[in-house]
């Protein structure tokens, strides 16, 4: 613990990842504290840390950090978030998109959307699809687009109710050109 408090920033960034590695519930208020110093080496680490802890209570800090101009720190907040997949607010998500003029921000948001809901998934993409004009970022939601067809599978996924099946269709529609006719038949085929 004494490198905690340490002025060397390389011991104090190691000594913070070791502490998630190695420490307990107790020590995750610690962690915390350490994301709001202004270094980003310090930040960082003690995200990675607290990453490695049960942060549940501290996912506000991840949000953060998955939207900030730097993009070390977009990366750990990207990282803790695909820990807890299940915690996460898909239409925050889109928001963040909509909102963020960083494009690092954009891809993490979107290689999110690989690890939440299948329809919560596939509507956020399609979403994304219509929002985003950077082209990288559209070759990688369309990636995303086609993987979700090819690893559907009727018999466990559960059926979204009309009104979300209805919302896709138009989506689907309104992109058609954007997807290619083939895929919006694939998809229309598997949402029905």
């Amino acid at each position: 613990m004494d490198y905690l408090w340490s002025e060397n920033t390389k011991s104090l960034a190691t000594a913070l990842i070791a502490l998630g590695e190695v420490g307990g519930p107790e020590h995750v208020e610690i962690l915390a504290e350490y994301t709001n110093q202004a270094d980003i080496k310090i930040k960082r680490a003690a995200l990675r840390g607290l990453s490695l802890l049960n942060f549940e209570q501290f996912l506000e800090l991840f949000y953060i950090a998955l939207q900030s101009d730097n993009n070390g720190l977009s990366v750990e907040g990207y990282r803790g978030l695909r820990k807890k997949a299940h915690l996460i607010d898909s239409n925050r998500l889109l928001n963040m998109l909509l909102k963020s003029p960083e494009i690092h921000v954009a891809k993490y948001v979107v290689r999110l959307f690989a690890v939440i809901n299948k329809w919560d998934q596939l509507r956020c993409l399609l979403n994304a699809l219509e929002i985003m004009r950077d082209s990288n970022i559209r070759v990688e939601i369309k990636a995303q687009l086609r993987k979700w067809i090819s690893s559907f599978n009727r018999s466990v996924q559960a059926k979204p109710d009309a009104f979300k099946v209805e919302e896709v269709n138009k989506m689907l529609d309104r992109l058609a050109q954007d997807l290619g006719e083939k895929e919006v038949k694939k998809l229309k085929f598997l949402i029905r």
